[in-house]
């Protein structure tokens, strides 16, 4: 045992939490991707070696070059967007009588808690996150009602959180970390 009482070779919750917020900065500039994140926080919140702790802050990525897309318009069809992308703070979504397949396991969160703002006239949202992502759902239609849901684990300092903002008329959200149920004609990564 080290002085006070301390074991010298045990992490301490001040360690954790130091590099814990390296990575939320990390990400909410863009450096890191959703499932990086995720990789790199189980590892910071499970190990017991110091040396896997510094590695977790690592060789950081780069945010995508480039301008950020902050306004979708869909009108009619289907878009995929999948791979490494930015995803803007706040995006703007327009959906005419379409579908978007929104596949953010590579996709760099520029922010802790990005906001998609969707309006809708008859179309589908689906999201697809990599496990350990909260992902908070408002969705109100004009004939309709309110629903507000919440997917994934419970809010954290150590986790972002993506939130949905969803007005029209028949639209709807589905949130899933499972390829095979997010779009069932869309499993592979490309």
């Amino acid at each position: 045992m080290g002085a006070g009482g301390l074991d010298p070779y045990l992490i301490t919750e001040e360690e954790r939490n130091s590099v814990l917020s390296a990575l939320i900065q990390a990400a909410s500039e863009g450096q890191l991707t959703l499932e990086e994140f995720g990789r790199r926080t189980d590892v910071v919140l499970t190990t017991g070696s110091r040396e896997d702790l510094q590695a977790a802050t690592g060789g950081l990525a780069m945010p995508p070059s480039g301008r950020v897309k902050r306004h979708w318009f869909v009108p009619f069809g289907n878009r995929i967007m999948r791979g490494r992308f930015a995803l803007a703070r706040k995006t703007g979504v327009v959906m005419l009588m379409s579908e978007i397949h929104l596949d953010l396991r590579d996709a760099v969160l520029l922010g802790p808690e990005p906001v998609i703002k969707v309006k809708v006239l008859m179309g589908n949202l689906r999201v697809l996150v990599p496990p350990g992502i909260q992902v908070e759902v408002d969705e109100s239609s004009l004939f309709g009602q309110r629903h507000i849901t919440t997917y994934g684990p419970p809010p954290s300092a150590a986790r972002p959180l993506l939130k949905v903002r969803m007005f029209g008329v028949l639209g709807s959200v589905k949130v899933t970390d499972d390829p095979e149920k997010w779009s069932p004609n869309i499993t592979q990564r490309g």
